[in-house]
């Protein structure tokens, strides 16, 4: 087995955005390290983050694959021709969870993002348990909302 060299270790780290914070031992041995990005704790191995099979921290690395998902550029792209569910889903990408936020109606945290109504690009639901909804595929169309007020927003707007 080759010994790969203390400050080669050190900036193969560093380039995956971790910061070491014990001394490098071999290749195979996890490594405490700091994350750059969330300063999170993990012990990847170099093998793992010299060969790109770890890519440093893994919540780090899920929240870029989540915006990789997400986009125009994702292979999954639907664009407007997203259903219910799908919407709800991006809904989460782009402006993260509602629990994240207060309700719009009462000011308690919010559980649901609610569509508010009314948009131009207003869809209905077709099929599954959503079957009738009334949605858009505008982002912006949607507040938080707690599941209460989520519900008597819901009956106003005739859902």
């Amino acid at each position: 087995m080759k010994r790969i060299d203390h400050d080669v270790a050190v900036a193969v780290f560093r380039a995956a955005g971790l910061e070491p914070l014990e001394p490098y031992r071999n290749s195979r041995t996890h490594w405490r390290s700091r994350c750059m990005g969330c300063g999170a704790v993990v012990s990847p191995a170099y093998t793992q983050v010299a060969y790109g099979r770890y890519g440093g921290c893994k919540t780090c690395g899920y929240r870029k694959l989540s915006e990789a998902l997400s986009g125009p550029n994702a292979y999954q792209w639907l664009g407007d021709d997203i259903g219910y569910q799908g919407m709800h889903t991006r809904l989460g990408h782009l402006r993260g969870k509602a629990s994240e936020f207060d309700c719009v109606t009462c000011g308690r945290p919010a559980s649901d993002w609610s569509y508010d109504g009314g948009s131009d690009k207003e869809r209905i639901a077709m099929g599954g348990k959503s079957d009738g909804y009334r949605y858009s595929t505008d982002v912006n169309a949607y507040s938080p909302r707690c599941r209460s007020c989520h519900r008597f927003h819901d009956q106003e707007i005739g859902q």
